[in-house]
């Protein structure tokens, strides 16, 4: 057998920025997205069972909402996103929270669009009697305070949903986020227009941020190299 051999690594440089989340946006296309039932927002129900999901609603205005009540379920470390006619309203936990509208945000028999990003953590394991396992993921409920208006969701999460995108990749590859629905991640995909950064790099608009670069690894032949990439944000550590 060989002996030990030095393995180099690359240094990641060169990377590139690009910022996402027009469904967060007014006026974002989602005809193609699925209709859901007014009595049942959960994501399993759509066939969307793991990684992002956005939910679009979509209602009309009286003018006299104060608030708009939202049931996100993620799992225990999960959280979501809301955005109302584009403007970022805050990222909550999982649960249900009552999240203020300001006076004057919605004018009378105007159209409105809130935008909802669950972050979830997956189905739990079923190893305990609780059955915690059947514990929903999605949306639960969302109404309006001091309006009556109803709002009709659509949602999206993976592309395909269960009729899976990239069969080669699995099931568990990609979630619902614009980039991941549009090959974003895949080794061909050009980036060329993205923004060159280095790191440590912060952004400040509210949404999804990805990076991306690319790299050669020059590893033994005929070798077992198990490679890991280690990220970390000084920030938070």
């Amino acid at each position: 057998l060989p002996g030990p051999q030095a393995v180099t690594l690359p240094m990641l440089t060169n990377w590139a920025f690009h910022a996402e989340a027009p469904e967060s946006q007014p006026g974002f296309n989602d005809t193609n997205w699925v209709q859901t039932n007014a009595s049942q927002l959960l994501m399993d129900y759509y066939g969307f069972h793991y990684g992002y999901v956005w939910y679009r609603g979509h209602f009309t205005a009286q003018g006299s909402e104060t608030g708009i009540t939202i049931d996100g379920e993620t799992g225990a470390h999960g959280v979501y996103s809301v955005w109302l006619n584009g403007a970022f309203l805050g990222t909550f936990s999982t649960g249900s929270h009552t999240i203020s509208i300001p006076a004057g945000t919605l004018k009378a028999n105007s159209a409105a669009e809130v935008s909802v990003l669950i972050g979830n953590m997956g189905h739990d394991e079923d190893f305990s009697s609780g059955d915690t396992h059947k514990s929903p993921r999605g949306l639960t409920t969302a109404s309006l305070q001091g309006s009556t208006a109803a709002i009709s969701w659509k949602i999206q999460g993976d592309k395909g949903g269960e009729n899976i995108a990239s069969p080669a990749r699995g099931p568990f590859n990609t979630g619902g986020l614009y980039g991941e629905r549009n090959g974003w991640y895949l080794p061909s995909y050009n980036a060329a227009s993205w923004n060159a950064v280095t790191l440590p790099n912060r952004w400040s608009s509210s949404g999804v941020g990805w990076y991306r670069t690319s790299f050669t690894l020059n590893l033994p032949a005929h070798m077992d190299m198990p490679i890991g990439l280690h990220i970390s944000d000084a920030t938070y550590n």
